[in-house]
This record gives C-alpha cells, structure tokens and sequence, in this order.
C-alpha cells in the first residue's frame, strides 16, 4: 500500500470533517473551521494520481457547526446534515450543487425539533434519502427521518425512532434502493454495538429486531457494504482492541462472524471502505502511538478476514477520519493532522495489486523466502525468526498451518490442483502474504 504526500484543505484548525466523491476526478469534504468562527464549510478537491488539490473554501453555515456529513447524489448535487448551534442545536439539513468547480448552497432546513448529535447520512433511489441522530429532545433516542429532493426542492417524510434508549454512533448503510442498516452503541444494552435493519414499503420504514455485533462496548463504529446482502463492521472496543465482523442480511434477520481482531492496542477513529469485493481498507488513530494515522488491509473472502500489517500514514497523529473510495485501486482520506496545528488535512492511498491475478500485496518486511516458484510437488520457506505459515486458496481457504521451528521448512502440495496460492508467513507478531503458483 502506497501513500501520497499530505495536502491541507484547512490551513487552521479544522474538525468533524467528512468526504465524498462527486463527479469525475472531484470530491467534496465539509469541515467546522475552527480559523473562521467554527462556521459550516466545504471545498472542491481535484484529485490526480496521489495528488489532490483544493479550491476556496464555502460557507454552509454562518454559525457554530457541529458533525457535518456529507453525501452525494449525482454529479454535480449533494446534501449535508449538521447541527447548528445557531439554531439551538437542532439538525439541520442543506443541498449543495457544483456549478463550474465552484459551489452554490440553497436555503438551510431543520429536520429536528431539539438538539441532535450522533449524525449519519445516506442516499437510498435517486432522490430519497435517511438521516439517523441521536434525538437530546427525546431521551437521547435513536432516530431517523427520511426526505426526498423533487424538483431540486428538500422535501422531509417521517420520523421513526428505531431505538428507544441512548443510542451513539447511528451510522447509516445503504444495502439497495430500499434497505439500509443502522448501527449504533445501545445504553439500553450495556452500550453493546448493535445493528438493526430497515426496509422501505409501500413509502413506510419497517425495522428488524436488534442483532448485537460486539457484546462488549463498541465505540467509533464505522461499516461498509460488500454486496447487497453482506457487509463489514469494524469497532472500537471495551476490551481496547480494534475488532471488524462480517454480516449477512438475509430473510429478515442479521448475522455476524464472530470478531477478527486488526488491533491489539487502544484506537478511535476507524473508518472502513469497500474497495472491492474481496478487499477493504481499515483506517484509525493509534491511541498507543502518538494518536498515529493508520491503515491496514483486509482480505474478505468466504471463511472471514484476513489482516496485512498496518501503515502508518500520519505518525504525528490523525483524527477524526472520513474517506472514500476515488478508483478500484485508490482512496482518499481526510482528517484532523496532530502534526500541523490540528489542520484539514487530505492524503491519498493505493492498493497495490498483481495485474495479472488479481492478488493485493500485503505490505510487511519479514526477511524470508518462498522457493522454488513456481512449485510443483514441495515448497521450501526459509528465514530467521518464522513462527508460522499458512498455505491457502484464493478464496481464503486454509490448507494447511504449521508452527516453525527451523530456519528452512520443507512443504510438501502433493494432491494439490494447479493454480495460484497465497502463503501467509508469521514472524515476531507481523504477518506477510506471498502468492506461490503450483504447477
């Protein structure tokens, strides 16, 4: 995984920022701006190759804003919800349009009568959309509003309360045109992270019953979708770990994976993108070192997750994380910079992959060797400090596994088809993949 160089958006003090792509090589991230008043802004950002630049900057919001998302909905027009102190906290909802490379907002509407936090926005058709919040004017519960865009105009539906306890988080997922998922840290249940699902019928929201993803406290949920059914969590946690589940929405229920673990030190912050449909990208803030950016890989694949080595992206420090996905092999990731004054700031990652199988490469520097390749009846890995190798299918299938003890191991692939494998290599708590091709 490669990185860029670290480009400002803001140039002081910025936070709560959020990105989205919108057309062609441009994306659109909304920030409070701390240098200006804590108003509402947004920019263009025109990305090319790991570069991205930014144009001026455009008020949204005259007053003291908190927890801007940001969500497009063709390319040239999006919506951004946020609450507004200037109007007593309440949650307010806005539509932007790109005209020329510059931005144009229309008139700001409330979509609650009290003050809001925990803010999620998502598109479901064209023009309908679902805002989720914690509602402070209702005991904290959690809520979502559902709205249209007819004739360029925000038209708001109902209000449903999806949950009738303090809920946190409340992060939105779309599943198809007319089911999303909402998770969230339930207060009526311990602060467990939990999911419900909703359907869209006949214009009514219709939940299903709560499915609990992390029995233990789950903090900075972030989610993405794998495919219309199926879909990826990844949390904070009580325990201190950084732990993802996979999930399945079928015939109205919802089940999980039991947890795989991406980090064993205390994180915030994660952030989790698709990129396709077999690998993701998990970003957070190191809690253990300096609050550090970064990022690890993720192979999903039938059997679960499999994790490369994280990257540091950021060592001074990021927080507060947003990204998005630019290309099928690129992401953009925006955040608060610990090591310029607390600034916008936006940099630019890639997967790498093998252009001819398909298979990411996994970052780590584990001084070993995989020979002969390719192989035909035996491999051999050899290398100081080996603890482990796994041998598996594309498709994530463990073959076999031994522990190591020598320096030079011989493995035998008798009965094995021809094709391409991947040999996972374990050595001092890092772990490495290499593609081995049988003939």
């Amino acid at each position: 995984m490669l990185f860029g160089n670290v480009n400002q958006f803001s140039f002081g003090e910025a936070a709560f920022m959020d990105v989205d792509a919108i057309s062609g090589n441009n994306v659109i991230v909304v920030y409070r701006d701390w240098d200006n008043l804590s108003f509402g802004t947004a920019k263009i950002g025109t990305f090319s190759n790991d570069k991205i630049t930014f144009g001026d900057s455009v008020v949204f919001s005259a007053s003291n804003t908190f927890l801007p998302k940001i969500k497009t909905v063709n390319d040239s027009v999006f919506l951004v919800v946020y609450r507004d102190m200037g109007q007593s906290g309440k949650g307010v909802i806005v539509k932007g349009t790109m005209v020329n490379n510059s931005i144009v907002f229309g008139p700001s509407l409330p979509f609650s009568c009290a003050m809001i936090s925990s803010t999620s926005l998502i598109m479901m058709e064209s023009i309908s959309f679902i805002i989720a919040y914690k509602d402070n004017g209702n005991n904290g519960f959690g809520t979502i509003r559902s709205g249209n865009l007819e004739e360029g105009n925000i038209l708001l539906g109902q209000e449903y309360v999806f949950n009738e306890a303090t809920s946190y988080e409340n992060v939105l997922l779309r599943l198809s045109d007319t089911t999303f998922l909402v998770s969230y840290r339930d207060a009526g249940n311990g602060e467990a992270g939990t999911i419900k699902a909703g359907e869209i019928i006949n214009g009514i929201v219709v939940f299903s019953e709560a499915a609990v993803f992390s029995p233990s406290p789950a903090w900075d949920i972030s989610q993405a979708n794998i495919g219309p059914a199926r879909f990826m969590v990844s949390c904070s946690t009580d325990n201190q770990t950084g732990e993802s589940v996979l999930g399945n929405y079928e015939n109205g229920g919802l089940y999980f994976s039991d947890p795989f673990v991406f980090s064993d030190t205390v994180i915030t912050a994660t952030s989790t993108t698709i990129i396709n449909d077999s690998i993701a990208v998990v970003s957070f803030s190191d809690g253990l070192n300096n609050g550090a950016g970064t990022t690890i890989l993720a192979k999903i694949n039938s059997g679960g997750i499999i994790f490369g080595d994280p990257v540091v992206f950021k060592p001074e420090g990021s927080f507060t994380l947003s990204e998005t996905v630019l290309s099928d092999s690129t992401f953009l990731l925006v955040f608060r910079d610990g090591g310029n004054e607390f600034s916008g700031s936006a940099i630019i990652g890639k997967v790498q992959f093998d252009p001819i199988t398909g298979i990411v490469y996994f970052p780590g520097n584990i001084d070993g060797l995989v020979f002969p390749n390719p192989a035909n009846d035996h491999f051999y890995v050899e290398g100081r400090d080996i603890s482990k190798v796994e041998l598996m299918n594309l498709n994530g299938r463990k073959i076999l596994s031994s522990k190591i003890t020598a320096e030079k191991t011989r493995f035998g692939l008798s009965g094995l088809e021809k094709g391409i494998y991947m040999v996972k290599i374990s050595s001092k708590g890092k772990t490495e993949i290499r593609k081995l091709v049988v003939e």
